[in-house]
């Protein structure tokens, strides 16, 4: 019996599959419309709350790689289906003050961590990606509130893997995108929502590790006034 067969998780993988290509299959401006953000961010929170009660905070990902498709390794159609609209939405909606670290950390790290990704040309394959642009307001505006209200788990789910890639077998003149570092230097750069002291400190532990192994920030002219910007914070340093 076929459907005996198929456990929750399959049926799961399924119907994020289903989104993902409802999607993609969609205008852009319809993409944009208030009917269609709230379907799918209705739709999107009904399969985190599914896919974490079976697996936790690994479900929560697992999702996020089936709606990017991340695990399909050999299809190159790899566009990540939601826009700013639906992700800001969905982050509205899922993420509350009950919400624990881990999982507001997986949440960004699925969702949010891809559209930022998408700024560099390099750390993509898609085609689209070609034509580097700024990050829009309401991309900036997210990020920023979620800096705010979520600082060591935004640091570490978004900031850090759009400055240092986590890929091991990273192409060698990978670098952060121009726009990427003037993003994340306005998110440092936002008054009184900006990243903490203790955050910002975090952020450059990671950026600049004494593990000799450990892969770092490189370099660039876009990468020094980030650098700059976050010293200028006069952060608590540790030794």
């Amino acid at each position: 019996d076929k459907e005996a067969s198929s456990s929750p998780i399959d049926e799961l993988d399924k119907e994020s599959r289903e989104l993902r290509t409802t999607l993609l299959g969609l205008p852009s401006g319809e993409l944009s419309s208030v009917e269609i953000i709230n379907q799918a961010t209705d739709t999107l929170v009904t399969l985190l709350n599914r896919y974490s009660d079976i697996n936790g905070t690994a479900g929560i990902n697992h999702c996020g790689d089936v709606i990017a498709n991340s695990c399909e390794l050999g299809d190159q159609n790899n566009k990540f289906p939601l826009n700013e609209e639906i992700v800001t939405s969905l982050v509205k909606s899922y993420l509350t003050s009950a919400t624990g670290a881990l999982r507001a950390k997986a949440l960004m790290e699925a969702f949010v961590l891809p559209l930022v990704l998408e700024m560099n040309p390099v750390g993509t394959t898609t085609a689209h990606a070609k034509q580097q642009k700024p990050a829009s307001r309401s991309l900036t505006s997210l990020i920023v509130s979620l800096a705010r209200d979520r600082p060591i788990e935004c640091v570490d789910a978004i900031l850090v893997p759009s400055m240092v890639t986590q890929l091991t077998n990273a192409i060698e003149d990978w670098e952060p995108s121009r726009f990427q570092c003037e993003l994340i230097s306005r998110v440092l750069r936002a008054g009184r929502d900006s990243l903490s002291s203790q955050a910002i400190a975090h952020f450059l532990e990671k950026l600049l590790p004494t593990d000799v192994d450990a892969r770092g920030l490189k370099w660039t002219d876009n990468t020094m006034p980030l650098l700059t910007t976050c010293l200028n914070r006069r952060p608590p340093l540790s030794g």
